[in-house]
């Protein structure tokens, strides 16, 4: 009959067991968003499939075009070029993927500043050179007075518009940057402490069930099954979830970028997630068949007991 101290001990171990699966469940969904998230080839390639550069480059172009005006539409006429000859899908692309560079290092620590330029100087150099080559086209009695004219548009495009934009001196933009990167650090160290926790409850099962190395490794291979099957159950669940709210998002031509983006974000958590609940499982499935290759060590020790009492028997009846 059981005592109470193996049955205190079996109900420990049943419920440390089932925390460590919950715990390791956590840990890899929690690892897998975070390294999608702050990964930026994941979003350099989410931008490209999704068209947002384009969507970027027309409507950059029909905000500049709309507004119109001012020195460098003066300089555009003049050099009989349109902007979307100066800002072209190849520079939103540079700028953008700087951008994701940049920001990403310093929301992950990497960089101590927040540096996240726009560089502006290829554009306006574009401006300038095709200036010059209209002039050289113009009949020699039109070039001086075209080029004292562009002289002047070009000192007064290069006082308004700096050659490098950095977006983190914009206003309030060191204060979010700052915030983003505090909660990048709290979810570091999140998962530091999922870590240490299943580290804890390992140590205690393995204490607790320390007379018997088949015991220690079935228990502790329960919890990886059990973990893993966990995982691939809450990655299953949000799944569904996502598929019900994504149909739902309203806007504008915005929204299917959006939602594609949502869905081929969770997309990569998924990949980034089942391999690792995978092992989980393998693991813990070969940890409890190997187990079967060790005797139970109470069992070996009672043996070796009764083989003593035995030995000892026959000697005092001889």
């Amino acid at each position: 009959m059981a005592t109470l101290g193996t049955i205190v001990k079996y109900v420990f171990l049943v419920l440390f067991t089932a925390i460590l699966a919950g715990q390791l469940a956590v840990l890899v969904l929690v690892q897998s968003a975070s390294g999608v998230a702050l990964d930026p080839a994941f979003y350099k390639n989410e931008l490209q499939a999704a068209g947002i550069y384009d969507y970027a480059y027309a409507k950059l172009n029909q905000s500049v075009t709309e507004k119109g005006g001012g020195q460098a539409s003066a300089m555009m006429t003049l050099s009989g070029i349109s902007m979307t000859d100066i800002l072209t899908k190849d520079w939103i692309k540079r700028q953008a993927e700087n951008l994701i560079d940049h920001g990403l290092a310093y929301l992950k620590g990497q960089s101590q500043s927040a540096e996240l330029w726009i560089d502006l100087t290829e554009p306006k150099t574009k401006l300038f050179a095709a200036a010059d080559a209209k002039i050289q086209q113009l009949p020699e009695s039109l070039q001086d007075a075209a080029t004292t004219q562009k002289a002047a548009f070009s000192e007064q495009i290069d006082r308004q518009v700096p050659d490098k934009v950095n977006l983190a001196e914009q206003p309030g933009a060191q204060q979010q940057l700052l915030e983003a990167r505090n909660a990048v650090g709290t979810l570091q160290t999140i998962l530091l402490g999922l870590v240490v926790f299943a580290l804890v409850l390992a140590v205690l099962i393995v204490v607790l069930a320390r007379k018997s190395i088949h015991s220690i490794v079935r228990w502790l291979g329960a919890g990886l099954i059990l973990g893993g099957a966990l995982a691939f159950g809450l990655l299953g669940l949000v799944q569904s979830k996502l598929n019900e709210a994504l149909p739902t998002i309203a806007g504008g031509p915005e929204a299917p970028m959006l939602t594609k983006l949502a869905a081929d974000g969770f997309a990569a958590v998924q990949g980034a997630a089942f391999p690792l609940a995978g092992v989980l499982v393998v693991v813990g499935l070969v940890g409890i068949a190997a187990s079967f290759l060790f005797k139970p060590v109470e069992e070996t020790e009672g043996k070796s007991e009764a083989n003593r009492g035995l030995v000892t028997e026959g000697k005092k009846r001889k």
